[in-house]
């Protein structure tokens, strides 16, 4: 493992079990957000956009036909390991949605951040089930939960939203950066 992945893995797990401190991460870094993918297949959705504001948030919106009364969210966050070529799955979490508004706490305290920042400009509804009608998710940025330290990197959020024992379902890729601000001008990321 290079320096920069063991830096970026401690700086996550850091984010697990310490307060982080808003102004200098947000005063030192920049989140970009490079591209993003998704695969829908779920009758119950009937369209679904996402995209990337000129600010460099990412937004979403879907239209549900019909109430969700189970969903679960997988998250997984992969780093590129530059010197091997290869990528590293540096976090998996996996949670019931609908459990998560009923009890209000998680186990997992990077799914738990991963979940309030999508939801912290929404519409989203606070308890279940999930009514049928416009959702949406306006500037995630994800910055309230990086460390204050972070390195700076690439990565790749892979979101699976999923009904269990069905073939319901929606994949979403985002590629992201996270950029020292005093260094971007001088950064060239491949």
């Amino acid at each position: 493992m290079n320096t920069t992945s063991l830096c970026f893995f401690i700086g996550i797990c850091l984010v697990a079990i310490c307060p982080v401190s808003n102004g200098a991460r947000r005063s030192r870094y920049l989140l970009q957000w490079n591209k993003y993918d998704f695969v829908k297949h779920w009758d119950a959705i009937s369209s679904m956009t996402i995209f990337i504001e000129k600010n460099g948030l990412i937004s979403s919106e879907l239209v549900l036909t019909q109430p969700l009364d189970e969903v679960w969210l997988k998250t997984s966050i992969i780093v590129p390991r530059p010197v091997q070529q290869t990528k590293m799955l540096l976090m998996e979490s996996e949670f019931e949605i609908c459990q998560f508004l009923r009890e209000g706490n998680m186990k997992n305290k990077i799914g738990l951040y991963v979940f309030q920042n999508m939801v912290k400009n929404s519409n989203f509804p606070k308890q279940c089930p999930i009514s049928k009608g416009l959702l949406y998710f306006h500037n995630i940025d994800g910055l309230d939960q990086f460390p204050a330290f972070l390195p700076e990197s690439n990565f790749t959020i892979r979101m699976r939203f999923h009904r269990p024992n069905t073939t319901d379902s929606v994949n979403v890729t985002l590629d992201g950066t996270v950029i020292e601000k005093n260094n971007a001008r001088y950064k060239i990321w491949v």
